[in-house]
């Protein structure tokens, strides 16, 4: 069987990534899935989506809030910077990419979540986003040199409208296959969709008793 593959769009900007960043590489982990990682400006993709977030009542934002902290608990990350301090990321986004090209996504990933939402540093400052990239395994004059590619840039306009043309409306948003699954508290669904993609025998809720262990 075809080893199932999770795609994460998503954007180091947004904090409810971050909070996606942990769950959905330990959904893979448990799956024996592979995941592809798709930077994409969150900022980009609201100016091409057909539909733009809606504006929440005050009492909605105030739960948003509330909630964002008890995924944060649940998650075990830090949310030290005020959510609606949007950082600029599109030169970490872009970063990103060759990150994923040399197959340090996963440290690149945790250690720019963590510098900007727990740390509260600057990654729109390419000096302090250069040391953050070299602590993650990356060459710092490769990583200097790559944000100003011109094909870099593309790849990132291109990944906004895909997420869009496949129905996305916000991050982050994780796909198997053809199955949509967006926000981060979607990720029990999808590790669901990966194990029963997969050759896992993977356990339905309510269905734990069939597989109790005898000597248990």
């Amino acid at each position: 069987m075809t080893t199932p593959v999770a795609e994460g769009f998503f954007d180091f900007a947004c904090p409810r990534s971050f909070l996606a960043f942990n769950r959905l590489n330990e959904a893979v982990m448990r799956t024996q899935s592979e995941l592809e990682w798709r930077p994409v400006s969150k900022a980009e993709f609201l100016s091409v989506c057909v539909e733009d977030e809606p504006q929440l009542s005050e009492r909605r934002a105030n739960y948003a809030a509330k909630d964002l902290k008890n995924w944060a608990s649940y998650c075990g990350v830090v949310l030290a910077r005020d959510p609606a301090d949007t950082p600029d990321s599109r030169a970490a986004l872009k970063g990103a990419f060759l990150a994923i090209e040399h197959g340090l996504a996963k440290p690149y990933l945790k250690a720019v979540y963590e510098a900007c939402w727990t740390e509260q540093r600057d990654i729109a400052d390419i000096g302090i986003l250069a040391d953050i990239a070299a602590s993650a395994g990356l060459e710092k004059q490769e990583f200097l040199e790559w944000l100003d590619k011109p094909p870099v840039e593309d790849a990132l306009t291109r990944n906004a409208h895909e997420l869009n043309e496949r129905g996305g409306f916000r991050l982050p948003t994780q796909f198997v296959g053809d199955d949509m699954y967006v926000g981060s508290a979607r990720m029990p669904l999808l590790e669901l969709a990966l194990g029963q993609a997969s050759d896992i025998e993977f356990v339905l809720p309510g269905a734990h008793d069939s597989f109790v262990d005898e000597n248990y």
